[in-house]
């Protein structure tokens, strides 16, 4: 791995680190300030605050630059590296084992001690669970139309009381402990109580209205003979299969190769081989992105069928934990754009079987999916009543399919 932060490698030593004073300083100032705050976001924003910056070049740990900045991650590993007290981490078979290691430590171990001690302190410090949580609707639904970055389900306290909200949670993460934030997507976050009932509002009418899951399931159809390339991600697939035969094969004839005969021809063979098999899985990842049909939508008979079956549990009890169930099979995803959004409902065959068990592991693929779109408006979050366990048969299996919306630019 790379070198922590505060020391640098011993030319003259293999194995030995040397104390880099200036990063050492950064450290030092590190662990001294979770002491002061308590925890790792007003620790981060303290020392950001202060000026204190980490060095971007890793020394023997990869091409990707660190941040510059602490953030709860990098902080926390900083905080709980042992190689500050002078310990070396090692596996062996799986177990983890520390020894006296060959470099002087930055961080006495008492001091250590009480950061680990407040660290696990903080960890089981977690929210209950309890009836005054918002039941949010869309959890793991929701993606920003721009960037494509998840929104997960938050809440804050304004005047009114609590406010749940859907934000680019990475986004905000990556900027959490900065004074002056910059966010390029609009919009960075959205009220959960106007996102939600107008979701809930196409679900319903998705449910309720033969006319349109109709003319998705057409157009569906349309689509999946439009654009379906199924041969050829088969072709592409047995070629894969088939490189990946020939470098085992060369692997092979590699290791009976007699002593003073080169074996380089066989490394450049081997190598071509690698090159033709990374680009075939690049088409491969491509023709996926691009929209290859792995399903055929389902037929219009047993789609209406399924929808009928989810009507009907919700007029025996429409409770938020059910409407929240009903939505993550019905709905692939739903794109937040300025001013609008878009939903991608589930249409493929192998996703639909009305009143049965779902045979498939979580994570398996779906099918194909269409979209519809509305404009943002103001509305009230959806009723709450007692909670209901949702029958088994619906369930979030996960989607890597083909999605399409209808309509045209927003």
């Amino acid at each position: 791995g790379s070198v922590p932060i505060g020391y640098t490698r011993n030319p003259e030593k293999k194995g030995y680190l040397v104390i880099k004073e200036d990063e050492a300083q950064i450290v030092r100032e590190a662990f001294a300030a979770f002491l002061m705050e308590g925890t790792l976001s007003k620790t981060g924003t303290a020392l950001n605050d202060r000026g204190f910056r980490l060095p971007l070049k890793r020394e023997c740990g990869g091409d990707k630059p660190r941040r510059g900045y602490f953030m709860v991650d990098n902080l926390y590993e900083m905080l709980i590296n042992k190689a500050y007290i002078g310990q070396r981490v090692y596996l062996v078979k799986g177990e983890q084992r520390t020894s006296r290691a060959v470099w002087e430590p930055i961080i006495d171990e008492k001091t250590f001690h009480r950061v680990q001690e407040i660290l696990k302190s903080n960890y089981r410090r977690t929210k209950s669970h309890s009836d005054k949580r918002y039941p949010f609707l869309l959890s793991g639904l929701c993606v920003c139309g721009q960037c494509g970055d998840r929104l997960p389900g938050k809440s804050a306290h304004g005047n009114g009381g609590k406010i749940p909200y859907y934000e680019h949670g990475w986004a905000t993460k990556r900027q959490a402990y900065l004074n002056k934030k910059i966010f390029k997507c609009e919009p960075h976050r959205i009220q959960a109580k106007k996102l939600e009932p107008l979701v809930w509002e196409e679900i319903t009418k998705l449910l309720t209205d033969p006319q349109f899951s109709k003319s998705l399931i057409e157009e569906a159809h349309k689509i999946h003979e439009e654009k379906n390339h199924v041969p050829e991600t088969d072709k592409l697939r047995n070629k894969i299969c088939g490189i990946e035969e020939q470098i085992e094969a060369l692997a092979e004839h590699l290791s009976k190769i007699p002593k003073g005969v080169s074996p380089t021809p066989v490394f450049n063979q081997m190598q071509k081989l690698e090159a033709v098999k990374q680009e075939s899985k690049n088409e491969l990842e491509e023709m996926a992105r691009l929209g290859c049909a792995k399903d055929e939508p389902a037929p219009l008979k047993d789609y209406q069928a399924y929808l009928t079956a989810v009507r009907n549990l919700l007029s025996f009890a429409d409770a938020p934990d059910l409407r929240a169930k009903i939505a993550q099979r019905l709905v692939q995803k739903v794109e937040v754009l300025p001013g609008s959004f878009r939903i991608h409902f589930y249409v493929g065959k192998s996703s639909f079987v009305p009143m049965e068990p779902d045979p498939r592991p979580p994570g398996s693929p779906q099918g194909p999916s269409q979209t519809t779109k509305k404009e943002l408006k103001r509305g009230s979050p959806p009723a709450k009543s007692p909670g209901v366990a949702a029958p088994s048969f619906i369930l979030d299996s996960g989607s890597n399919s083909l999605t399409r919306y209808r309509g045209g630019r927003i």
